[in-house]
């Protein structure tokens, strides 16, 4: 929840308030240009994400999703304020926090199996139970048959998901993704929100999920923040449930709800949703 929430704004609280695990508190990052000019990112921004969550964050270009992303990442350090994971500061990257990019940062001279079980072999994890949990997640994926190929050789959605296997392997707190479609064509972006989607329906992993696709964040989100275009304020918070009910036979996307909360999000992050510059 955020703290425009607590105060009783227009956001949609749920019912049951999820347990902490990612927060920020007074969060502030600011650097300074070659002409020494100070330029504020991100301005005492507070937020929570619950356990069990899938909260997506949208928001015009510049406006420090990624930079908030970063910080919870543990990637850069914050002005001032302080973000905590399961009430812990955080104080650096490390596997409790898994990241996804739009761009796969994975080993080229690694095969698909060896870039997943990296994690886990870094953390001296035993053999056999690396083994036996690259098996898994590489049938969850299902990239089985490509086990020993080589990153070069696959395609941008069969890169992304062994971006995706090789964050959850090592079972962390959030999975924290930037984007992580961004770069795909449209048909492989929705095969790659289903495989998401059954994957956070399989394990309810706690994820926080950058896009700039209202539709996207309806379709994946079971909250769905929208930041203003400038200091990382939230302009709107709401709970959505359309992930839940997303299926061959049932068009959501279709329905007056979903379109009703799609006008809604675009005419918060623009009066004009033709100005929407991403």
């Amino acid at each position: 929840m955020t703290e425009q929430a607590e105060k009783g704004g227009a956001a949609v609280s749920y019912e049951a308030v999820p347990r902490e695990v990612i927060k920020t508190c007074d969060l502030s990052v600011r650097y300074e240009t070659d002409l020494g000019e100070s330029v504020s990112v991100l301005d005492r921004v507070s937020m929570t994400v619950g356990e069990g969550e899938f909260v997506c964050l949208l928001g015009p270009s510049g406006c420090g999703k990624s930079t908030l992303l970063k910080v919870m990442a543990g990637f850069i350090s914050p002005s001032s304020g302080v973000v905590t994971l399961d009430g812990i500061p955080v104080t650096g990257p490390d596997w409790q926090r898994g990241v996804v990019f739009q761009n796969p940062a994975l080993y080229p001279w690694l095969t698909v199996e060896e870039n997943i079980a990296f994690g886990p072999r870094m953390r001296g994890v035993n053999r056999s139970k690396t083994a036996e949990d690259t098996r898994k997640f590489l049938g969850m994926i299902h990239l089985e048959s490509a086990a020993r190929q080589k990153i070069y050789e696959l395609s941008g959605g069969m890169r992304q998901r062994v971006a995706i296997a090789r964050a959850l392997i090592n079972d962390p707190r959030i999975l924290l993704m930037d984007e992580p479609f961004g770069a795909l064509d449209a048909l492989t972006r929705e095969q790659m929100q289903s495989l998401l989607r059954s994957l956070w329906t399989q394990n309810r992993k706690t994820i926080l999920f950058i896009t700039h696709d209202v539709d996207e964040a309806l379709s994946l989100g079971t909250r769905v923040l929208v930041m203003e275009k400038r200091g990382g304020a939230f302009k709107l918070e709401m709970s959505a449930d359309f992930t839940l009910r997303i299926s061959c036979s049932d068009p959501v996307r279709a329905s007056r709800e979903f379109l009703q909360a799609r006008g809604e999000i675009m005419s918060a992050i623009v009066n004009n949703p033709a100005d929407y510059v991403i």
